[in-house]
């Protein structure tokens, strides 16, 4: 046992502690309420897409990625049986992420980077990595924006609605708009049309600032059985057992009380959790060390850079090691539950900086995976990244 585990056990945030099967029921059973339309940490939100990998026609299309800390805009190529290709990107901080914004102000400002980088472009992807409801016709209500990001009265407020509302004060016309969750979109982008419908799972995840994952799964829609992909709003599961910083962290953010999963395991929280047990440490005379963190990147250079035994590394690396398990059951989790009757092989579909930057993540993920999965249940599964998932899945939502 190393000092720094020895260290964490004292405050309740030994990874080794977690009782994944506990946690794996918990998840299950959070998303079987939602379901049912009972009350539940999870959400069971429809996209209202039948991804498929034709588009009609070769044309162009707008994709807006609206993520956690970052919004891209990028022009792509749609031809008939083919997958967008990215024409060009350009990359911004998220409106209302360097200071806080009205809601008209962050439709006008979203209009007007639209309306330079893509100008012209009729149909306009937007995928939204924040909470809401996607309508049958492609829009998106919003309920609310967190993470780094402040726009006061957006709850509530149509995307489609706000962001034509924009065009048109800026004399500019209306767009035809289709919004998806970034995560769905992530699925969308990463996984083949034939591999999305074939196999007996399909799920995506997203785990850089934020924490979300989706699935596939056949759904009654007009008195129709159809495949959909379902977002359950995952960074708030709130059945993780929380050591006393993470009630600590929870108790000073802006949003107490929410987002429960994502403040234990997502990139925007890992470095406050490190920055929390270091300055504890320090108090306690446990290490001299006064090593901050600005971010999850101080993190990944500690995994790369110190070898065992340095506290500061040793503390990151437990710190990462619960993140990619609890990340992983939740994964599993969804699999478990979107298995059509029958299938015995997964996909699953990853993006975000944590899950695919961060140092020794993966592996700790992959073999959780393999645990819960293959030696438990015999399912197969493979891991795909597409590069710019985000934005072609997007794309393709668009062409709908």
């Amino acid at each position: 046992m190393t000092q720094a585990l020895d260290y964490l056990r004292t405050l309740a945030q030994d990874p080794d502690s977690v009782d994944y099967r506990e946690l794996l029921g918990s998840f299950i059973g959070e998303l079987t309420a939602a379901e049912a339309g009972k009350d539940s940490s999870l959400s069971f939100i429809p996209s209202y897409l039948a991804p498929s990998s034709d588009t009609k026609k070769q044309s162009r299309v707008a994709a807006v990625d609206a993520g956690g800390t970052n919004l891209r805009i990028a022009v792509l190529e749609a031809s008939e049986g083919g997958v967008p290709g990215i024409v060009s990107v350009s990359k911004y901080a998220m409106p209302g992420r360097d200071k806080p914004l009205s809601s008209e102000e962050f439709f006008d400002t979203l209009a007007e980077l639209i309306d330079t980088d893509a100008p012209c472009i009729p149909d306009v992807g937007v995928s939204f990595a924040y909470k809401g409801v996607i309508t049958p016709e492609g829009d998106y209500i919003i309920e609310g924006m967190c993470k780094e990001v402040t726009v006061s009265g957006i709850e509530g407020k149509s995307l489609v609605g706000g962001l034509n509302a924009a065009f048109e004060r800026r004399g500019s016309s209306p767009r035809r708009i289709r919004t998806v969750n970034d995560t769905a979109a992530c699925l969308m982008g990463c996984v083949p049309s034939r591999r999305l419908f074939g196999c007996g799972s399909a799920v995506g995840m997203v785990l850089g600032t934020g924490f979300n994952i989706c699935f596939r799964k056949d759904i009654s829609l007009d008195d129709d059985i159809a495949p959909d992909i379902i977002v359950t709003e995952s960074g708030f599961f709130d059945r993780i057992p929380r050591g006393k910083v993470d009630l600590e962290l929870d108790e000073k953010s802006a949003i107490p009380g929410d987002h429960i999963a994502e403040k234990m395991i997502s990139g925007r929280y890992l470095s406050e959790i490190f920055n929390m047990v270091m300055d504890r440490a320090v108090s306690d005379g446990i290490t001299a060390d006064r090593g901050r963190a600005d971010d999850s990147g101080y993190l990944d250079m500690l995994l790369r850079t110190r070898g065992e035994g340095d506290f500061a590394r040793d503390t990151a690396y437990y710190i990462v090691k619960r993140s990619a398990m609890i990340a992983a059951v939740c994964v599993a989790a969804s699999v478990i539950y979107s298995m059509r009757e029958g299938g015995s092989d997964a996909v699953i579909a990853v993006e975000g900086s944590t899950v695919l930057r961060m140092c020794g993540f993966m592996d700790i993920f992959r073999e959780m995976l393999d645990s819960i999965l293959t030696k438990e249940r015999g399912i197969r599964w493979e891991i795909m990244s597409g590069a710019d998932s985000v934005l072609t899945g997007t794309a393709g939502a668009a062409l709908m």
